[in-house]
C-alpha cells in the first residue's frame, strides 16, 4: 500500500508542477486539477491516520457542531487532542462547507492553543469530512487582536471579514490545497 501511496502522490506532484508551467491554462482546468490534486493529498493523508484521531459521528454529508466539540485538535507540539485544557473551541467563529470539492461540508473554526505558561494562540482549524468524523487536516495561525466581523465557506473558499492589527479591515480569501489553507 505504501508504493501505491508514493507512487499516487508523486503523480499529484508531477501535475501540479505542469500546471504551475504551464499559465496558458484555461482556469476551470487549473482549478478542477488543483482540487483533484488536494483531494489526492487528502486521501493520502486519511489513509496513513490512525482512526483513533477521527471524531466519531455517524456518516453524513453535513457535521454538526457537537462533532466539533468531540473532535480532536492539532496543539503547538502537533499532538492531537479533543478540546478542552490546552485546546478550546471558539464556536461563535465556525463556517461549514465545502472546501475540496469531495461534496461534503468540512468546517473552519477558531481554536485558542496553550503554547507556554498563560500564553496562547488563536488559529484558524481546518476540519475535514470525511463521512464518518471531522479531521484537523490544518492550522492556520491568527495575529493578537484580530476582529472577525464576518466568515463563510462557499465555492470551495474559505471568507472571513476582518482587521487585523496595524492594517485595515478587509476580507481574506482562502483556499485549501493538499492540507493548507492559503491566502489568495
Amino acid at each position: 500500500m505504501t508504493a501505491s501511496l508514493i507512487a499516487l502522490l508523486g503523480l499529484t506532484a508531477s501535475l501540479l508542477a505542469n500546471i504551475q508551467a504551464n499559465p496558458a491554462l484555461p482556469p476551470e482546468v487549473s482549478s478542477r486539477a488543483i482540487n483533484t490534486a488536494s483531494q489526492v493529498l487528502e486521501l493520502a493523508l486519511r489513509m496513513r491516520m490512525p482512526e483513533e484521531f477521527m471524531a466519531s459521528g455517524a456518516n453524513t454529508l453535513w457535521p454538526s457542531y457537537n462533532q466539533l466539540i468531540s473532535s480532536r485538535y492539532l496543539t503547538a507540539d502537533g499532538t492531537r487532542v479533543i478540546q478542552g485544557g490546552d485546546v478550546k473551541l471558539l464556536g461563535q467563529y465556525t463556517s461549514f462547507g465545502d472546501l475540496n470539492g469531495d461534496h461534503m461540508d468540512d468546517a473552519v473554526v477558531v481554536v485558542l492553543r496553550a503554547k507556554s505558561g498563560e500564553e496562547r494562540a488563536d488559529n484558524f482549524a481546518v476540519m475535514l469530512n470525511q463521512g464518518n468524523g471531522l479531521f484537523n487536516a490544518s492550522v492556520l495561525p491568527l495575529q493578537k487582536g484580530y476582529e472577525i466581523f464576518s466568515h463563510r465557506i462557499e465555492n470551495e473558499q474559505f471568507d472571513v471579514d476582518m482587521k487585523l492589527p496595524g492594517k485595515d479591515r478587509k476580507i481574506y480569501h482562502y483556499k485549501l490545497v493538499g492540507t493548507e489553507l492559503v491566502e489568495f
